[in-house]
C-alpha cells in the first residue's frame, strides 16, 4: 500500500503491485497524464483444468496441487480503452467498460467467477452517454439513483396487470392504483418517492430473481402482497422512500443498535441489485418501522488531475468515531443530500484550512492551553 502511494508514474504503480502482495481487490490507477489503468488483482494459484475448482477436490491426487500463482500480467487488466472510462462494481472484468474488455477465453475458466451485475450495467451507461465529464458532473453521476431494474421491469409489470383484467378482474382491480404508479414513475429513487418505496418492497418479495416477463402471475400475486404488507405496516401504501430508507449513526457500544425514536436521516439510494449507482443497503431493525442502513457508499470522491489538483469527498457520517466530537455527524447530512465537502491536497490549502499545527509526538497546543487554564504543568 505504501509503494502504491508513493508512486510517481504508471510504471512504478504496476510495480508496486507486481508482487500481488494485496491477495484481493479490484485496482483502479488514473494520473496527469490521462493513463486510466485496471487490474484484477488478486494471488490466483496455478491450476490444472479438468477439475471443478468451486467445489472440493481430492487433495489426495497430485493433479490438485497449487503450481505456484499467476503473475500480474496474467491477470485480467485494461489500460487507456478506447471508451475513455473504466468502472468496476464487483461484477466480471470482462464488463469493465463498453468494447476493448479482457475476453474470458484468454484466462483460465478458474481465475474469475463473478458475473456481470445490474450496478456496474448502470455505471457503465452513466458513462458511456457523456463524451465528457465536468467535475460537478461527475460528483452528480457519483450519487446518481437511477433504478436500472425499475426500468427493466416495471413495464413486464404493467403487461400483467393487462392481461389480469380479464384473467382476475378483481386483483387487477386491487391493483390499478399501484400499477398506474409505477408506469407513472420516471425509475429514480428519491426521499419523497413512493413508487421506489412499492417496486423495492416488490422486488424483495420475489428474492431479487423474479422476472414478471417468465411469471406475470407471480409479479402480481408479490405486488398484491407489497401493497397489502405496506398497509399492515404504516397503514398505507403511499409510503415515502426516504420515510423508511434511512441514516443513523448508532453509539459505538450498542453498533446497530437502530431506533425510529433517535435522529436519522432520509435517503435516496438503494441497493446495488436493483441497479443503482448510489448504494445504500438497509435493513429493517428489530422492534422498529424504519430501516437503517449498514453497508454500501462509504467514502466517496471525485479528484481532477492537472497542474492543479481539484478533489471533493464525503464520509457517511463523520471522521470521529467519538461521540463527543464535533467531527463525529458533521458529513452525514452532507451525504444525506448527495453533496461534496473539499478534500484539501496541497500544503498550502490544509495549512490554511488547520484549526491546530502541531509535529506528531510533540504535545498538542490545545492541550497545553487546557492544562495552563487549569494550573496544572
Amino acid at each position: 500500500w505504501y509503494a502504491m502511494a508513493r508512486a510517481g508514474s504508471l510504471a512504478e504503480f504496476r510495480k508496486a503491485i507486481e508482487p500481488l502482495a494485496i491477495p484481493m481487490f479490484n485496482i483502479m490507477y488514473a494520473d496527469q497524464e490521462g493513463n486510466i489503468f485496471y487490474v484484477y488483482n488478486a494471488a490466483v494459484p496455478r491450476r490444472m483444468e479438468g477439475f471443478t475448482w468451486s467445489e472440493p477436490v481430492d487433495g489426495s491426487d497430485p493433479r490438485t496441487e497449487w503450481r505456484g500463482y499467476h503473475e500480474l500480467s496474467e491477470l485480467p487488466q485494461l489500460l487507456n480503452p478506447p471508451s475513455g472510462f473504466l468502472q468496476n462494481c464487483n461484477q466480471t472484468p470482462f464488463t469493465t467498460t463498453i468494447g476493448g474488455n479482457p475476453q474470458p477465453d484468454d484466462f483460465p475458466s478458474y481465475m474469475v467467477s463473478e458475473k456481470d451485475n445490474p450496478r456496474g450495467q448502470i455505471s457503465r451507461r452513466l458513462l458511456s452517454r457523456k463524451e465528457k465529464f465536468t467535475f460537478d458532473s461527475l460528483c452528480e453521476a457519483g450519487f446518481d439513483t437511477t433504478v436500472l431494474l425499475a426500468e427493466e421491469q416495471i413495464p413486464a409489470i404493467a403487461r400483467a396487470w393487462e392481461l389480469a383484467k380479464r384473467s382476475d378482474r378483481r386483483r387487477a382491480k386491487r391493483l390499478e392504483g399501484p400499477v398506474s404508479e409505477l408506469k407513472e414513475w420516471d425509475c429514480i429513487a428519491r426521499v419523497d418517492s413512493t413508487a421506489m418505496t412499492l417496486f423495492a418492497v416488490w422486488a424483495e418479495l420475489g428474492k431479487f430473481k423474479l422476472d414478471p416477463r417468465k411469471d406475470p402471475r407471480g409479479a402480481l400475486r408479490n405486488l398484491d402482497r407489497a401493497v397489502a404488507g405496506l398497509r399492515w405496516y404504516y397503514g398505507t401504501w403511499h409510503v415515502p422512500w426516504g420515510e423508511i430508507n434511512r441514516l443513523q449513526r448508532a453509539p459505538p457500544e450498542k453498533e446497530r443498535s437502530f431506533s425510529d425514536s433517535s435522529p436519522s436521516l432520509p435517503i435516496a439510494g438503494g441497493p446495488g441489485w436493483l441497479g443503482m449507482v448510489f448504494n445504500f443497503y438497509a435493513r429493517k431493525a428489530k422492534g422498529q418501522k424504519r430501516r437503517y442502513g449498514v453497508a454500501g457508499h462509504s467514502y466517496v470522491s471525485v479528484v481532477s488531475f492537472g497542474p492543479t489538483i481539484r478533489s471533493s469527498s464525503i464520509l457517511v457520517f463523520g471522521q470521529n468515531a467519538d461521540p463527543a466530537s464535533p467531527h463525529h455527524l458533521d458529513q452525514a447530512r452532507l451525504f444525506a443530500r448527495r453533496e461534496f465537502k473539499p478534500a484539501l491536497f496541497s500544503r498550502e490549502e490544509i495549512e490554511k484550512n488547520s484549526l491546530r499545527v502541531y509535529h506528531p509526538g510533540e504535545q498538542d497546543p490545545k492541550s497545553r492551553r487546557e492544562k495552563k487554564n487549569t494550573g496544572k504543568k
